[in-house]
């Protein structure tokens, strides 16, 4: 029976507890949780306004520091690309006026200013036998265990999402990069620093030296900046990764930027990783578009989308960028994908809605919902889910419903959940009617 947001509950073996056996001290804490400085380069991913710090935004502007010219041989073969920057087929609807418009009229809802969330166990070192794991370690940075092969997305565990000019980090990563299992893959969906953040990619490198896969344009840029080990990927454009799993860059509607001079220089992407186990969608950042019916279209029984919900608000501003809580939803129906994990809210501040706003949405837009009773999975920083297999094409329900997760299906029903205060206390307090 579907409980009280019209999803259906969790069954017996969720245990909807958070791990929290690994003590946390945020005076401890270095400032990117990694013992490494931060880098000041650029400016996207300003979240806070910038009478923050009292300089104007034309002082902003000058403190962006140009980027290293760009590679000699452009992707001219690429059709998105047109000898200078990037395009896509829907662009952007942001004008001036537009920009000039949010910042005169902005109504900022309320963050604390840090929660010392728990942070989580170590994972396995490695995830086999047709199982997906999925770690939310924090913004949209996920770590995806799949067919003996650890990957990471968008990999940050920096204290601003701009380093110096940036917002702050408002909840801690929640895994500590010295508990990351072997990373054999890493994902980077765009060069906006909350998501190309260079200190814990360096980190990464050194550590693990994993491959590294992101749009057209970006290998000159990592290597340049003391990131080795990258590929580029056009849109469509697929890659082997480990023997029968592969990686695809797909389309995403959004833009790239390290600072006010290389404006759409690098091409963004979302990645949909396929192999024995399944098909997973990553989406990084995207604004809506007739992207997700193309990708679900070619990618068809996808087990998992990861699907951004936060930086939505203003709608009429942020739409064609950064999709909301009831576009996600949208999204997942239109791709056709098994279960959805929201990402990119509750770390930082990225967009005018309140803390907790992006999750309540969710679950208010899910509870109307009930042909997605089942299908949408909410993790707090630092929470883990085994994400079920696809659809069962007889049935038409999705399998596997009693695997082991800690995680809250959105409403835990069979254990108490340790209070995760990045989900709203309304969404945290509610219980779901006992499974049928």
């Amino acid at each position: 029976m579907a409980g009280p947001t019209g999803l259906e509950p969790a069954t017996s073996g969720v245990t909807g507890r958070r791990s929290n056996q690994l003590n946390y001290d945020p005076a401890k804490r270095t400032a990117h949780d990694t013992g490494i400085a931060p880098a000041v380069n650029g400016l996207e991913g300003l979240s806070e306004p910038w009478t923050m710090i009292g300089i104007p935004p034309l002082m902003i502007l000058l403190l962006a520091l140009p980027p290293a010219p760009p590679p000699a041989t452009a992707p001219a073969e690429s059709a998105t690309f047109d000898g200078k920057r990037f395009r896509q087929p829907e662009p952007r609807e942001i004008r001036l006026s537009d920009w000039i418009r949010r910042r005169v009229h902005s109504h900022r809802g309320p963050w604390p200013k840090f929660v010392a969330t728990p942070i989580g166990d170590p994972p396995p070192v490695r995830v086999c036998d047709g199982e997906l794991r999925v770690t939310l370690i924090n913004h949209s940075t996920l770590l995806v265990q799949m067919d003996g092969v650890n990957i990471l997305t968008d990999p940050t565990w920096a204290a601003r999402s701009v380093p110096v000019v940036g917002g702050k980090r408002r909840r801690p990563a929640g895994l500590r990069f010295e508990d990351l299992p072997p990373i054999d893959v890493v994902l980077v969906s765009h060069n906006h620093q909350d998501h190309m953040d260079l200190p814990t990619l360096r980190r990464l490198t050194q550590t693990f030296r994993p491959a590294i896969y992101a749009g057209l344009r970006s290998r000159a840029f990592l290597d340049r900046k003391g990131v080795p080990g990258s590929h580029d990927l056009d849109w469509w454009q697929s890659a082997p990764i480990a023997p029968g799993l592969t990686v695809t860059a797909v389309p995403a509607r959004h833009h790239a930027n390290r600072s006010a001079f290389d404006n759409d220089r690098m091409l963004w992407c979302g990645f949909v990783v396929s192999g024995p186990s399944g098909s997973v969608y990553f989406a990084g950042d995207t604004g809506w578009g007739s992207h997700f019916a193309e990708i679900g279209a070619r990618f068809p029984n996808l087990r998992l989308a990861m699907l951004p919900i936060g930086g939505f608000k203003p709608v009429w501003y942020q739409r064609s960028q950064h999709i909301g809580p009831e576009d996600a939803l949208s999204a997942l129906r239109v791709l056709g994908a098994a279960t959805m994990i929201p990402m990119h809210f509750g770390t930082f501040r990225n967009g005018e809605e309140a803390d907790g706003e992006a999750v309540s949405g969710l679950v208010g837009a899910a509870a109307a919902s009930p042909d997605l009773a089942g299908r949408v999975v909410i993790l707090d920083n630092g929470q883990w889910t085994d994400v079920p297999p696809p659809f069962d094409a007889g049935r038409g329900q999705p399998r596997g419903l009693t695997a082991r997760m800690n995680a809250l299906r959105i409403f835990p029903s069979t254990a108490e959940a340790t209070p995760s205060t990045s989900i709203p206390a309304e969404v945290r307090n509610s219980r779901a009617s006992p499974a049928e």
